[in-house]
């Protein structure tokens, strides 16, 4: 995490923009479980003198994931989706998860799989049609076991469901 912020922050004083960060917005679902970790990084940059003047004294971290929880719920209930006293739908779950797409030559990949942080955040163009990710049933080899750690530490119910279908 660290090595993000510290790019981010890095090339916002080399692109000549001379206002301070003041917010960031949460854009990938995990990052709300991650939080902590960003706000203690931007405080400890805060405190170096090559970065003081890049950073607010209050930097406002948006997190869009209660909207897109309300709208998940509207979404299970509208389609009578829920789990009820009744009805437990694990055993007919299943779990999914977006990984980078591989078969794109224009994707890059560093050798664990993930995206290249230059090509995650400098080289890809969003606003290009392309498959960037595919979405793939979630299984053991696709969690590290340092993402479970976190699972468990912060969604622990999630992270139950997930032990279960992993066995």
């Amino acid at each position: 995490m660290r090595y993000h912020i510290v790019t981010l922050v890095e090339e916002l004083m080399n692109s000549g923009i001379n206002s301070p960060l003041k917010s960031i917005v949460l854009g990938c679902s995990h990052y709300p479980y991650v939080k902590d970790e960003i706000e203690n990084v931007l405080a400890g940059l805060r405190s170096m003198p090559a970065y003081e003047n890049m950073l607010s004294d209050t930097i406002i971290l948006i997190d869009p994931s209660r909207n897109t929880a309300a709208e998940l719920y509207r979404y299970l209930d509208q389609d009578d989706l829920m789990n009820t006293r009744d009805r437990q739908r694990l055993d007919e779950s299943m779990f999914f998860i977006s990984v980078p797409n591989t078969f794109n030559s224009e994707v890059s990949v560093t050798a664990e799989g993930a995206f290249t942080y230059r090509y995650q955040y400098l080289d890809r163009n969003i606003n290009e049609l392309q498959e960037y990710t595919l979405v793939v049933p979630l299984t053991e080899r696709i969690l590290s076991d340092l993402q479970l750690v976190e699972i468990r530490k912060n969604i622990p119910e999630t992270y139950k469901l997930i032990q279960k279908y992993r066995d």
